[in-house]
């Protein structure tokens, strides 16, 4: 048995892999992928004939020398509400071998508006149901999960761990972390991504040519005061109500009163997702984009 999902098996494993194996043709050929969760197995191609048939509606937008130069890429995702939609659009495309996912939260039903998940996942843990839904698509893709979210505890693990990361995403509500991520994407030399479903606004900071975090808008000077500072304080350095929509600046006067956090739309995230996937793509297959932000407002394109 080629053990492509690193999980535990649990009852009924056994029996259902023998008779898939029962049936095989060619005991030499294919793959047996156990979804634990589904209490299914499957019989699939092996690795390189599997992913040549996944991707091949995307040739030749993406072409074979490109879809093997991702092949080899790792991107880190954090925060996975807007961050789902972006993951969808990466893993759909399979523009990398490895992903890593954090976020410490769960599903609750307010989350429905915007992921495409379902009552009976209520509960469970976001990075547990990307992970499920990854491997559900592409058992090859390697998952490195980090249910409890990133701190300055574990961030060095994400970047580092294996041969790093080629590519970030922050899509997290902590300032702090945040903060961490372009400290260290900046270390590494790579670019960072984020954006904010709020008049398709996209962030690009590629720390393979530039230096400033946040676009310049945090100095060096202020960095170590920061990183003492509370979340919500470093959280507001990331905010610009001035360029916000004008609902997205009447709901965040109504946090802590009406409204317990920022609001996000259901077809604002999926444009979103789709958007920072083709930036992602963009980046990875190394053309040079220009850092900065960049408003793609559909909704202020057609008033």
């Amino acid at each position: 048995l080629d053990e492509i999902i690193n999980i535990k098996s649990v009852g009924g494993a056994d029996d259902e892999i023998q008779r898939l194996r029962s049936l095989r043709s060619n005991e030499d050929y294919g793959v047996i992928a156990y979804y634990p969760w589904l209490q299914k197995a499957f019989i699939i191609a092996e690795e390189e004939e599997f992913v040549f048939l996944r991707t091949a509606r995307n040739r030749n937008k993406i072409n074979d020398s490109e879809q093997k130069l991702l092949s080899n890429k790792t991107i880190g995702i954090v925060g996975l509400s807007v961050g789902f939609s972006v993951l969808k659009g990466v893993i759909l495309e399979r523009l990398c071998k490895e992903v890593r996912i954090a976020d410490f939260d769960i599903l609750s039903v307010s989350n429905l508006n915007r992921l495409p998940f379902g009552i009976k996942d209520v509960g469970v843990s976001k990075v547990q149901l990307a992970y499920r839904w990854i491997l559900e698509i592409d058992p090859f893709i390697i998952v490195r999960s980090y249910d409890m979210g990133l701190d300055s505890s574990n961030i060095q693990s994400f970047f580092n761990d294996g041969n790093g990361i080629d590519l970030v995403i922050d899509e997290c509500d902590s300032g702090l972390v945040k903060l961490l991520l372009r400290l260290e994407a900046r270390k590494k030399r790579i670019p960072l991504l984020m954006e904010t479903s709020d008049r398709g606004l996209l962030d690009i900071e590629d720390y393979r040519f530039v230096n400033e975090i946040f676009h310049g808008s945090i100095k060096e000077s202020e960095i170590e005061l920061l990183l003492r500072s509370t979340n919500k304080e470093v959280l507001m350095r990331f905010i610009d109500l001035n360029n916000a929509s004008k609902r997205g600046v009447d709901s965040f006067k109504e946090i802590g009163k009406t409204l317990d956090t920022w609001p996000q739309l259901g077809g604002d995230v999926m444009f979103g997702g789709a958007t920072a996937t083709i930036m992602s793509r963009k980046l990875l297959l190394g053309e040079q984009i220009n850092s900065g932000r960049y408003f793609l407002d559909i909704s202020e394109r057609f008033s």
